[in-house]
């Protein structure tokens, strides 16, 4: 998916989860749109659906900031924030190096997605720019 098309299905998103027309065309403005610290703060929320959006969000922006949330992501009993903190990791890339010891651990992850999903953010993280 294009970072075009990731940025406008996240804006739909906030619309169905939030009800705010403003927030999606945040999203949809500058890829994500809307500041990492947003959506760090939006990992706390008690909904599942809107940290799983938050922690895919994270990695759209690309933000090496948002690590240290990531990897409190990744300890949520919610498989879908898990999933969506270890592909932010990924997206995020090289920055993301200090998550490597917690994304190994994730490859031990009860839910073959989410261990599949750490093995491609480990390449993503080594590859060279």
């Amino acid at each position: 998916m294009s970072r075009q098309g990731a940025a406008a299905g996240l804006a739909l998103v906030a619309v169905v989860l939030l009800g705010s027309a403003p927030l999606a065309d945040a999203c949809a403005d500058n890829g994500a749109g809307v500041p990492a610290a947003y959506w760090t703060q939006a990992l706390r929320n008690p909904s599942p659906r809107l940290r799983a959006l938050a922690a895919r969000a994270l990695g759209e922006t690309r933000d090496a900031a948002a690590v240290p949330a990531l990897l409190e992501a990744l300890r949520d009993p919610d498989d879908e924030v898990r999933l969506g903190a270890v592909q932010a990791l990924g997206r995020i890339g090289r920055t993301a190096a200090p998550a490597v010891p917690v994304l190994r651990e994730a490859l031990r992850d009860p839910r073959p997605e989410i261990r599949a999903a750490a093995a491609r953010s480990l390449d993503a993280i080594a590859a060279p720019r």
